[in-house]
């Protein structure tokens, strides 16, 4: 069989997938399908019904509690809230007690399996590698809001060969960091500072005392992009954000570089809604995406392929900068995003 990586290259990962296989660490695959990755592996094999992964992990949870083989010193230490989950696990919201019987009975998985692979994971150093399918579904953020909690509850975060991971399918996801330069990106910082006409630097620079006053308030500006139909439509509310408080700003004017933000909300109806409430939209788009469809301007910009440019490989990783030589002419009126 001939494999051919096109624009990646994946002997480094598959490097620790056999490195892995010839290991003596217990792999464990939970997925409605044998995997090929499963399969490579040798993993036990745990198939629960599709989209049940939260009723699956609550009811762990629930059998961990039971046992007493919680962390509840590292959830002290580093979280909030747990209080309140526990109380939701135990029925006292809704009368449901999400036991192992009540998860076995939505997911599909006996009562000992259940709790033989809680102990499991409390009983050794247990890393959760959470793939992205789980989350593409209704209410997808749920199994990974568990996951972690789960993991919380393990207290095994941050230790050797414990915790969790979301993405190390992807873009060298696990893979050891480079310590080499970072290309930069358009950010805050790189605002250009006018005052009375003139030129005063940029909004980084340290000798453009107006340029640390708009990044102060561009800080107490920001909010999650995942927010941005709430924050659209209800303009000053207050929410907890990272352990503190933070207040939507009144948008009226929006202008969007990269993305197709129309796309990325789980209730469109609600984010079309949002989108239509600023007085003018400006899209940067080389593609006619739903989003540039509600932009009132839609700036074209140039693709990859029209531009020289520099780019990053293994998003996670920094492994190379590459340089990316411009293959064609702009096509139309088109212009580089910078």
């Amino acid at each position: 069989t001939l494999r051919i990586a096109w624009t990646s290259n994946e002997q480094r990962g598959l490097a620790y997938f056999e490195k892995l296989k010839d290991s003596k660490i217990k792999i464990i695959c939970i997925d409605p399908i044998k995997t090929t990755t499963a399969k490579f592996l040798n993993a036990k094999w745990i198939a629960p019904r599709p989209n049940t992964d939260v009723a699956l992990m609550m009811g762990m949870a629930s059998h961990l509690i039971a046992k007493k083989k919680v962390n509840y010193e590292f959830l002290d230490t580093y979280t909030t809230g747990f209080d309140k989950f526990k109380d939701y696990l135990e029925g006292k919201e809704d009368g449901v007690k999400k036991d192992t019987k009540w998860a076995s009975k939505i997911c599909g998985i006996d009562e000992k399996t259940i709790k033989k692979l809680a102990e499991t994971f409390y009983d050794n150093p247990t890393m959760i590698m959470s793939g992205w399918g789980m989350q593409r579904a209704h209410h997808g953020e749920q199994p990974h809001w568990i996951l972690v909690t789960l993991c919380a509850m393990l207290g095994q975060i941050g230790t050797k060969g414990g915790g969790f991971g979301l993405s190390y399918h992807y873009s060298n996801g696990g893979v050891p960091t480079c310590k080499g330069g970072v290309i930069g990106g358009m950010t805050a910082g790189s605002l250009g500072i006018w005052k009375n006409g003139k030129f005063k630097g940029l909004a980084k620079s340290e000798t453009s005392n107006e340029g640390a006053e708009w990044l102060q308030n561009a800080a107490s500006y920001s909010f999650p992009v995942a927010r941005i139909a709430d924050a659209l439509l209800h303009p000053g509310k207050t929410i907890d954000h990272n352990g503190s408080k933070l207040t939507y700003p009144d948008i009226d004017f929006i202008y969007w570089v990269g993305g197709n933000p129309l796309v990325h909300h789980q209730d469109t109806n609600t984010n079309v809604k949002a989108w239509r409430k600023p007085r003018t939209v400006v899209v940067n788009e080389i593609c006619w995406t739903p989003t540039a469809k509600m932009a009132d301007i839609v700036m074209p910009v140039t693709s990859s392929y029209e531009r020289d440019d520099i780019a990053m490989t293994g998003d996670y990783s920094n492994m190379h900068i590459a340089p990316m030589k411009q293959a064609v002419e702009p096509v139309g009126e088109s212009k580089d995003d910078y």
